[in-house]
């Protein structure tokens, strides 16, 4: 079942950049709000900059994804 889910694979190359591009999404959301929470505790260092990193990643992850739906439907 967990298999299915993570199926990155897709018909064409950009299914499988759309696929790929949701699971960092996915995965970079997951890291973002766990470092939300230990920044609650350690105010500076690290978890500081995996908050950046992690929206970082977000932001290039969706705009992304917005160029390949444009794409798309052109």
């Amino acid at each position: 079942m967990l298999k299915d889910l993570l199926k990155i694979k897709g018909k064409d190359k950009l299914e499988t950049a759309e696929n790929f591009l949701i699971l960092l999404l996915f995965v970079c959301s997951i890291s973002l709000s766990f470092f939300i929470g230990i920044a609650g505790v350690i105010p500076k260092g690290w978890p500081v900059v995996g908050i950046m990193m992690s929206s970082f990643f977000i932001f290039i992850s969706i705009i992304s994804l917005v160029v390949i739906w444009i794409i798309r439907e052109v």
